[in-house]
Parts: structure tokens; C-alpha cells; sequence
């Protein structure tokens, strides 16, 4: 496979820089270690920032609340 980019890990990192990168035209890949969706979170709190960085992305807010986990599925830490 031929890209421009290859982002080892598909966290909110690796994909938000995945997303970045394809709407400046870029090719990307995302490779990921997990089979599957991680259910339980692994950041707690997204920022105020992070949020204005994924809408400015083409990302609704609503979007990311419907993805989320469900604030009652969160474990206690």
C-alpha cells in the first residue's frame, strides 16, 4: 500500500490526525493493534480545543456525543 502518511493507532489521536491529514488531501493509512471498538474510554474529558479542532474538521458535536460511550457506562477511577 502506497500512502503518504501511516499513523500507527487508531485512538482519538491517531484518527483526528488521520482526519487532518485527508482534508488537506493526503493518502493515510490507520493501522491498530485491537480487533475491534474499544468501549470503555480511554481519555476522560475532551477539551474545549479538541472539540473546535474535530467541528472545524467536519465533525458535529452531536456527531461526537453519539459515538461516545455513555457517561453512565464510564467507570468509576
Amino acid at each position: 500500500m502506497d500512502v503518504d502518511v501511516l499513523i500507527s493507532g487508531a485512538g482519538p489521536v491517531g484518527l483526528s490526525c488521520a482526519l487532518l491529514l485527508r482534508n488537506l488531501g493526503m493518502t493515510v493509512a490507520v493501522i491498530e493493534a485491537r480487533a475491534g471498538t474499544h468501549r470503555a474510554p480511554q481519555a476522560h474529558v475532551v477539551s474545549s480545543r479538541t472539540l473546535e479542532i474535530l467541528t472545524g474538521a467536519g465533525i458535529s458535536e452531536e456527531r461526537l456525543r453519539a459515538l461516545s460511550t455513555p457517561i453512565t457506562e464510564i467507570p468509576a477511577i
